[in-house]
């Protein structure tokens, strides 16, 4: 199941990420957290040398049929769900975090907000206008991702692919300079796990490295920034590499074929009223075509054969179609 933080729990039949139990991967607790501003409590996951238990489809199922009972939460769980029905899903291990929302548009964009938009030693914002200078007249990127990153004092406006290209492939150079160096080190620790992550090819070495990564690169958040950066979306950072392991590489789980789909979908709308009968009404078209396609072909092929055909009623002949020479062009 490939979901965001919202529609996860939702799914699954969980508290939101910012509950007391909030994580589908595992039992761990949050603490609350009171902002520096002064605002609302903060649910955060502190970083444990010993990982907290993790969830399994049995225990799950149990602890949401006693919360069906209470009308109570049991940790985390707050009740059945009908995708326990479907064969061979298990709630439990069935669910990664995914790489889209997790990382790129959670971990990079906090991390980013920090240097440049949150006080502390940290903060590079004097530094802005030149890593923009950079990223804008310096930094070329291949025809895979066709533009750069915007500039960062127009953060607010980057999208997801525009996070992944400041992580992989500009960032450390950028930062160099710019960023501390045990903060440049801390980063590294990220840039490289996710690297090997991605790989299309990963071998055991590979994720047990990536984990000890990312294990010290959470750990030491604390240390170098606060305690209050430890929020959901870091902590999932720990269950990347187990996820891998039973998936496969993060873009094999990430959203972006989904969201990428969103602009097709989207244009199939017209006006704002009845969206989604407008899309089923084009997809009923585009399938219409394709059989309509499908028929003239087979009139082709009687015809080729010296057999009558009426459009839309094709003869049924049997014709081994791999013995009949018709042209047709190549995009057919």
């Amino acid at each position: 199941m490939c979901a965001d933080a919202l529609c996860r729990a939702d799914g699954l039949g969980m508290q939101n990420h910012n509950g007391k139990h909030g994580r589908n991967s595992c039992e761990q607790k949050t603490k609350r957290f009171q902002p520096a501003d002064g605002g609302k409590k903060l649910r955060r996951y502190l970083f444990q040398e010993e990982p907290a238990e993790l969830r399994d489809k049995v225990r799950m199922d149990r602890q949401g049929q006693k919360a069906a009972r209470r009308g109570l939460p049991v940790k985390g769980v707050v009740g059945e769900t009908v995708l326990s029905n479907l064969p061979h899903f298990n709630r439990g291990n069935s669910v990664p975090p995914e790489y889209m929302h997790c990382v790129l548009l959670g971990v990079v964009k906090q991390f980013l907000k920090l240097w440049f938009f949150t006080p502390g030693e940290w903060n590079i914002k004097g530094k802005m206008a030149d890593i923009d200078t950079l990223i804008q007249k310096s930094v070329k990127v291949t025809d895979q991702f066709g533009r750069v990153p915007k500039p960062v004092k127009d953060l607010k406006l980057w999208k997801a692919s525009d996070f992944r290209v400041w992580l992989l492939y500009i960032s450390l150079p950028v930062l160099h300079g710019c960023l501390e160096e045990a903060f440049l080190e801390h980063w590294m620790l990220l840039v490289s796990a996710i690297y090997m992550l991605l790989k299309d090819k990963i071998t055991a070495t590979d994720i047990s490295v990536a984990e000890a990564k990312l294990r010290l690169f959470v750990r030491d958040i604390a240390k170098l920034y606060r305690s209050n950066e430890y929020t959901y979306n870091v902590h999932n950072l720990l269950h990347l590499p187990m996820y891998v392991k039973r998936w496969g590489p993060l873009w094999v789980t990430s959203a972006f074929v989904f969201e990428n789909f969103n602009h097709i979908l989207g244009g199939l709308a017209h006006g704002s009223k009845h969206k989604g009968q407008h899309i089923v009404n084009k997809v009923k078209l585009a399938h219409g075509l394709e059989v309509l396609r499908n028929k003239v072909f087979q009139n082709q092929v009687s015809a080729a054969v010296g057999m009558p055909s009426v459009l839309g009623q094709p003869v049924q002949i049997d014709v081994d179609v791999s013995t009949v020479d018709v042209p047709c062009d190549t995009d057919g």
